[in-house]
């Protein structure tokens, strides 16, 4: 279930430059970067956070999620998936009906072993499936 896509940003005098960041972060991202690092003024209207504070410090406190979604006839939502540090949640479809997946990509770095149903994990299941929900629902989803 990766959404893994390289990214390299090198700015004109960004203290990051040349060190490698580890935190979760979105392509949405990349536009409301561009515009802070350009000096332009930003619109409301634009989805995504800047990454200028990752690019000044990559080591910088980060706890924004990163979210993907599927779906098979480019219209309907058919599966939201978020990602954390520490773990990667997905629901399929409608309030996660078709199933849910859990993995800790640390322990676990191919994906093997689906956590969402161990009791441990309650907690954890729930609030990432609040999380999917809310993100379904700004896309007109839900």
């Amino acid at each position: 279930m990766g959404t893994h896509v390289p990214l390299i940003i090198s700015a004109p005098g960004v203290k990051g430059n040349g060190q490698a960041c580890t935190r979760i972060v979105e392509s949405l991202d990349i536009y409301p970067t561009l515009v802070e690092l350009c000096g332009l003024p930003r619109q409301n209207e634009i989805e995504g956070g800047s990454l200028a504070p990752l690019l000044k410090n990559p080591q910088a406190d980060w706890d924004k999620p990163g979210f993907s979604v599927w779906s098979e006839d480019g219209t309907s939502l058919h599966g939201v998936a978020v990602r954390t540090e520490k773990w990667r949640y997905a629901e399929f479809g409608k309030d996660g009906i078709n199933g849910a997946m859990l993995f800790d990509p640390h322990a676990d770095p191919l994906e093997m072993k689906n956590l969402a149903s161990d009791e441990k994990n309650k907690s954890v299941v729930a609030e990432f499936s609040t999380l999917t929900r809310k993100y379904a629902a700004t896309l007109g989803q839900t």
